[in-house]
């Protein structure tokens, strides 16, 4: 497993496949997420990104949506 520094790069690299997929839906329940970035990052790594507060999320998926906004065009 990889350490992040960014939790938008730890969601990019986790849920960027969703994305087209019928999964895509599933990105706006948070049991979703936690538990596939949780999978994907680690339990320990995942700690430290889930004490992020609410703030720090929204700007990290805005990053991810901008990110695959650009993966995709």
């Amino acid at each position: 497993m990889k350490t992040y520094i960014s939790l938008g790069d730890a969601l990019f690299d986790c849920f960027r496949n969703d994305i087209g997929t019928k999964n895509e839906a599933e990105l706006h329940e948070d049991i979703y997420v936690k538990r596939k970035l949780k999978e994907f990052i680690g339990a320990k790594e995942f700690k430290k990104m889930d004490s992020l507060d609410e703030k720090s999320w929204k700007e990290a998926w805005r990053e991810f949506d901008s990110r695959v906004w650009y993966d995709k065009h």
